[in-house]
């Protein structure tokens, strides 16, 4: 029976002949069978034993990794790739410029979280109400909106005020960039004490008769308001201005000074100043304005309602027609209206060259479609009907209304007088003429239809020769 043998580092049963432990895979020692022999010497014995190696127990085999943490490390290995190759799309610098600009035409954007400064106190500034003006200025204005985004994207700076600048990393990896922006001030004065200055209706300072300015900054540029408000020989006086401010420094007049003048028109015509309803032109023609606030650009311009549609006339700039005394007259015309002299004068020509009839007419080039106007011959056929024994002269003797078109052109109302000679006799008859319509065409004005008038005159008087 053979002996049992142990494991010497787990302690499990061996036989003789196993080169590695069943249990635990160590290697035995296998020892060498005895042969009889002589005893060694004390002095070999211990020689043997110095010089003899020791076993080394050999590393057991490692065990396959868990499946469950291959699937782990994998996992985590795509999203990281994943995130990477996502990061470096969407950090690319044109995207980047891309949705700066995008923001920076959208009023509503938060446009602050792609915008800095060079200039250490307005960089500190930089929030939403401080890059609005900027953002108004491009929303109004996108072809400046495109030159930027090319320019960024291109050299990198615009009209040396706008540059592309790195402004740390996203993720610790992709650089992130920002628009640097150069300061702007504006220089804001006034003519008066004890006025008060507003930047987009934030008061900015009260003027003093030690300080009529403000110098206003650093800012975005940007659209901005400025306006000056105050009292002046007692009456309230308001100056405000819309202007786009650059990267240089912008000058900015808010003196305060009053306007008078008198708009003449057609009553009941709207009058607007700056977009402002000031009143009505009255049943006489006129609408008196007085001590308006001159605020820089006054433009004026009147409205009326035509055939159920709104009219507007061209627009008048006011300080080019107001006088310093302010006696001036300021006449809204709307675009392809005649005049009411232009008027009197083309009804005039007209009737003279018609008033011979038919057969001396050389009026039809007065007329839109010349001799196939209906109007033309009706007025023909008319003076052919006058009796051949008596003369008569035609007096176009005033014009009382002229009033737009809903489709261009004008509307005129105006009276003739006839005075028909006959023997020693001089009789004359006035009537008045409606729906009278004359066009512009290639810069001429042009008779639609000469109007229609009654039966009766509106008056008649004879004198005897």
């Amino acid at each position: 029976m053979s002996e049992n043998k142990f494991c010497p580092k787990c302690g499990h049963a061996v036989s003789p002949n196993d080169e590695f432990c069943p249990n635990c895979g160590n290697r035995l020692s296998v020892a060498p069978q005895a042969t009889p022999q002589q005893a060694p010497s004390r002095l070999s014995q211990a020689a043997n034993t110095a010089t003899q190696p020791s076993a080394t127990a050999p590393h057991a085999p490692q065990k396959p990794l868990n499946k469950k943490l291959l699937y782990t490390i994998g996992a985590i290995v795509i999203v990281l790739l994943g995130g990477y190759l996502f990061g470096r799309n969407y950090y690319q610098p044109n995207k980047q410029v891309n949705r700066m600009i995008t923001a920076l035409t959208d009023k509503n954007a938060n446009a602050a979280k792609y915008v800095t400064s060079d200039d250490p106190t307005l960089k500190e500034k930089v929030d939403s109400t401080t890059v609005a003006p900027m953002q108004k200025y491009f929303s109004a204005n996108k072809d400046k909106a495109a030159e930027l985004k090319s320019a960024l994207e291109g050299s990198g700076s615009y009209d040396s005020t706008y540059s592309l600048v790195q402004d740390g990393h996203a993720w610790l990896v992709f650089p992130r960039y920002k628009i640097s922006v150069t300061a702007s001030y504006v220089n804001l004065t006034t003519n008066e004490s004890n006025v008060k200055l507003y930047q987009d209706n934030q008061k900015v300072a009260t003027s003093s008769s030690d300080t009529l300015s403000k110098r206003v900054g650093p800012l975005f540029p940007g659209t901005y308001t400025f306006k000056a408000s105050g009292n002046v020989s007692g009456r309230h006086l308001t100056n405000k201005t819309t202007i786009d401010v650059g990267s240089d420094s912008s000058d900015v007049d808010l003196s305060l000074k009053s306007l008078s003048f008198t708009v003449t028109g057609n009553p009941g015509a709207v009058v607007y100043l700056n977009d402002k309803k000031i009143g009505k032109i009255n049943k006489s023609g006129e609408l008196k304005v007085n001590n308006y606030s001159e605020n820089g650009n006054m433009e004026l311009y009147a409205t009326m309602k035509v055939d159920g549609k709104t009219v507007k006339s061209d627009t008048i700039d006011v300080e080019d027609q107001v006088s310093d005394d302010g006696s001036s007259t300021i006449t809204p015309t709307f675009s392809g209206m005649v005049t009411e002299d232009q008027a009197q004068s083309l009804l005039q020509s007209t009737y003279d060259e018609t008033e011979s009839g038919s057969e001396g007419s050389s009026s039809a080039d007065d007329f839109v479609g010349e001799e196939d106007n209906s109007s033309y011959n009706e007025l023909l056929e008319f003076f052919d009907s006058f009796s051949e024994d008596e003369s008569w002269d035609v007096e176009v003797s005033d014009i009382t209304s002229v009033v737009p078109s809903s489709n261009g052109g004008a509307t005129v109302s105006y009276k003739v007088k006839y005075t028909f000679y006959k023997d020693d006799t001089k009789k004359i008859q006035q009537f008045t003429y409606k729906g009278a319509k004359i066009v512009q065409k290639d810069g001429d004005f042009l008779i639609s239809t000469v109007g229609k008038t009654g039966k009766s005159p509106d008056w008649e008087k004879t004198y005897d020769n």
